[in-house]
């Protein structure tokens, strides 16, 4: 669609009702699961979990788990080995955290999604009626709460398609074309961050990603889940591709590099695509704070052909006051709507 485009921004807020923490509660919930782990079954899980709440209590400073990790890797008392172990043991935390909230969040119903499903998808009809629609979707949530209400809305038509490939979600990742990141010009389902499905391999510089599909499959926290996720299995090292909100920053100014920089780059770029050609932009959940609120407000400054912007928030209206703040030329534009998700 050239005309009409409508963008949806999914912030960490969305999820909330579902059982998921916001970055600042994400080390009291690491906290309590550990608890709920088996020392029989789990060992390494455990100690993954107990390393990474043990360097959280030795930054100084942090009130979210982001910035924590952005302190790890700015420390100059930790080797860049150290460095890397802590930022794999988080992956791998945050990874095993929010996948075993899964089966709790469906148990809620998942409300808010099935409902934003029907903003996005309006109307009856299977996956295809909709697949040319002018919505598309980008979220900043590692969860994959979206993905799970869209397979339940739409059931299984589309699973010889690949889920994240350029036939349904378009997220970028073909379950064929492993090396490349493809979009094409339907509907799209950005993961800005990554995700705690997916995961990347630097093989001899030739980067490939891989992703599970199966959304509804139950998940168990225990040491197979470590080693699938630490690349314990097989030669190759995968690593969960999950890109925490520093790293993207290093990336895109050209100052990092790793297995998650292809995806980062591919996934912004067509970002900013869509944003240039959003005519409507309504963001959700999202509260504009902190490390990510220069590099988002960049990213919206793309947005030059918009002329309705929504942020849906409890505290919208401070929050749209504070973009106003840095985009005064939005001003007539901006409607705060203070609802939750």
């Amino acid at each position: 669609m050239s005309q009409g485009l409508k963008l949806f921004i999914l912030g960490a807020g969305c999820s909330v009702a579902c059982g998921y923490p916001l970055g600042i509660g994400i080390p009291n919930a690491m906290k309590a699961f550990v608890e709920t782990l088996d020392p029989a079954t789990s060992p390494k899980l455990i100690r993954c979990f107990k390393d990474t709440l043990e360097q959280f209590g030795r930054a100084e400073l942090v009130d979210t788990f982001d910035t924590f990790l952005q302190q790890v890797d700015e420390s100059r008392r930790l080797d860049n080995a150290e460095k890397a172990k802590i930022r794999l043991d988080a992956r791998i935390a945050v990874s095993v955290l929010f996948l075993s909230k899964e089966k709790e969040a469906q148990a809620t119903g998942m409300k808010s999604y099935r409902e934003f499903l029907s903003d996005v998808f309006p109307g009856s009809g299977d996956f295809w009626t909709h697949r040319d629609s002018p919505n598309r979707v980008l979220t900043f949530n590692y969860d994959r709460l979206f993905e799970i209400a869209f397979f339940h809305r739409f059931g299984e038509g589309f699973r010889n398609y690949g889920l994240y490939g350029g036939v349904v979600l378009n997220s970028g990742l073909d379950h064929v074309y492993d090396k490349e990141l493809r979009f094409s010009d339907a509907f799209s389902f950005l993961k800005l961050h990554g995700s705690v499905a997916f995961a990347a391999l630097d093989e001899f510089n030739d980067l490939r990603h891989r992703h599970s599909e199966d959304v509804t499959a139950p998940f168990i926290a225990d040491d197979s889940a470590f080693d699938l996720l630490a690349g314990n299995k097989g030669h190759n090292l995968w690593q969960p591709l999950i890109v925490f909100p520093h790293e993207r920053h290093g990336i895109l100014g050209g100052r990092r590099k790793g297995v998650e920089e292809r995806y980062t780059r591919a996934v912004w770029t067509e970002a900013e695509r869509l944003m240039a050609r959003a005519e409507e932009i309504r963001i959700i959940g999202y509260s504009f704070a902190g490390i990510d609120r220069g590099p988002f407000l960049e990213l919206l400054g793309q947005a030059k052909s918009c002329k309705r912007f929504v942020v849906q928030n409890p505290e919208a209206t401070d929050i749209c006051q504070r973009i106003g703040l840095y985009h005064s030329e939005w001003k007539g534009k901006l409607e705060p709507a203070n609802l939750k998700f």
